[in-house]
């Protein structure tokens, strides 16, 4: 009956170190996904880093960008502004050039009439 007890314990001692290498095979397996896991994670967390500083950089081209946009635009509004003065001035001075030719003219002809009656007289 000793016999029995004993190779009955043997062999739930056996089971229990059955199941205990299952564990720790189990546990192994877990520990060396756990260390890919915290791989994976660290390279995400390395990569997010990256993404934020090319992001922030980003925006500063962005901010930069569009101020000097604004900059051209305003740059652009005073060139349209000054053509349009441009063209101003020169209608104008188109304007006098006529009135000023339409007046020599009158002075050529009252010329040319006093002339001619000065001519006459004498």
């Amino acid at each position: 009956l000793a016999q029995l007890d004993r190779s009955a314990c043997i062999k739930q001692l056996e089971q229990v170190c059955g199941r205990f290498r299952g564990m720790n095979e189990a546990l192994k397996t877990g520990n060396r996904t756990q260390a890919e896991l915290q791989c994976l994670l660290k390279r995400t967390l390395d990569r997010c880093e990256v993404l934020q500083s090319e992001e922030a950089e980003a925006g500063k081209a962005r901010d930069y960008h569009h101020h000097r946009w604004c900059v051209l635009d305003q740059e652009r509004d005073g060139l349209q502004r000054m053509a349009q003065q441009a063209q101003q001035a020169e209608r104008a001075a188109r304007t006098a050039e006529r009135a000023a030719l339409e007046e020599a003219g009158a002075w050529r002809r009252w010329l040319a009439g006093f002339l001619d009656m000065l001519l006459r007289r004498g």
